[in-house]
Formats: structure tokens, sequence, C-alpha cells
């Protein structure tokens, strides 16, 4: 039997009706803007801070999600069970 080979095929896309939005990593200063924003308003309100601090660049959902998954200080990091 030969080894199975996997093909990447980078010119295919799932959804080619919509658009390929380009993808930026979060900066520490991005992190400073989420991190004092919860501090002041909590953790709500995603809608108003990706309006007014990252002028629509981020989603409410990115924002929610990169403050719950992995700036927020409650988070408890364990091990896997």
């Amino acid at each position: 039997p030969q080894p199975s080979t996997l093909v990447r095929i980078d010119s295919v896309r799932l959804f080619p009706s919509r658009p390929k939005v380009p993808q930026h990593r979060w900066t520490p200063e991005d992190d400073q803007k989420v991190l004092a924003w919860a501090a002041q308003h909590g953790p709500r309100r995603w809608t108003q801070l990706s309006r007014t601090m990252f002028a629509g660049a981020r989603s409410p959902a990115q924002l929610r999600a990169r403050y719950s998954d992995v700036l927020n200080p409650d988070r408890v990091e364990r091990e896997w069970t």
C-alpha cells in the first residue's frame, strides 16, 4: 500500500460568492484598546467599540471572541481532561 498523499489546493474556495477579507494580526495596541474598553464599559457593547475605536476594521464578534478567549483576566487556564 502506498502512503496517502495530501494535496493542498489554494485556488478552490468553499464559498466563492463571499468576498475574501484580508486578515490582520492582533497587535498589542489592539489588545490594549479592547482591555481599556472592557474596563470602562464591561465586556459588552462590542458593536459600539467596533465602530468607534476600530472604525469597522474589526467585527463585534471578533472583538468579543478576542476578549473572552484571550484577554479576559477572569479566564482560567487548565489542562484538558
